[in-house]
């Protein structure tokens, strides 16, 4: 079996690569540092990936994504994971209109070329198309520190709501996963902002402070979530 991780450098993605890894899967990695990406790929194949290609690509841009679409084609995945480049964080008397460009792009128009491409006959039946969103879209807007990312993921919500009965005719399983906060370096940098420097020592700590519930780490995330879903593939 073979899995594209889109965003697969660190974080979910990377901890969802690390998943199959251990399965001896194939793996299609996506980042766009290329040593960041070198590095997670030998990491993998020393965790049992019997293959971990390398595509380098920037999933904010979107030129760069329709080249990394492109060199996706025509492949046999079973699984396609879309995680990756997160929009920017802020109250709303805090965000430009720069973060809100950024954040439409990243939180909506590229999942959603995803999914286009998806339906376009690059996924076959039975695979899984995972798309990762945010817990965001469930708390108010007034007042949420992650406004870009719960208006535009609510879109998105809405618009694969309209999809799915196309997913269901071509076979393709389609989901999409919302966490609250996840352990991860960029979460980490976020506690850290937030928190008095006393507190910056344990990010986990700190952010189950600043959130007020346990914080799993990116591996507990992706494990919990396959489990519920009651498989692995």
């Amino acid at each position: 079996m073979c899995h594209a991780v889109l965003g697969s450098s660190a974080g979910i993605g990377f901890a969802y690569a690390r998943h199959f890894a251990a399965l001896g899967h194939r793996l299609v990695l996506v980042a766009r540092r290329p040593s960041r990406l070198e590095e997670a790929a030998e990491t993998l194949r020393q965790a049992g990936a019997i293959e971990a290609i390398c595509i380098v690509g920037d999933l904010a841009d979107p030129h760069s994504r329709a080249m990394v679409l492109e060199r996706l084609a025509g492949n046999h995945f079973a699984s396609v994971l879309v995680g990756g480049p997160s929009p920017p964080a802020g109250r709303f008397d805090k965000i430009t209109s720069e973060d809100f460009r950024l954040a439409m792009d990243v939180a909506l128009l590229y999942p959603l070329e995803v999914l286009r491409w998806a339906l376009a006959g690059n996924l076959v039946a039975g695979s899984f198309l995972r798309i990762v969103g945010s817990a965001a879209t469930q708390q108010p807007l007034k007042g949420n520190p992650f406004l870009l990312s719960a208006v535009f993921r609510s879109e998105l919500e809405r618009l694969t709501g309209l999809l799915l009965p196309d997913m269901k005719r071509q076979g393709i399983h389609l989901r999409l996963w919302k966490p609250v906060v996840v352990l991860t370096e960029l979460s980490s940098l976020y506690a850290a902002s937030r928190v008095e420097r006393a507190q910056r020592s344990d990010p986990r700590k700190a952010l189950e402070l600043i959130f007020g519930e346990p914080v799993p780490t990116a591996e507990e995330y992706v494990q919990e979530v396959l489990r519920s879903e009651g498989l692995d593939g």
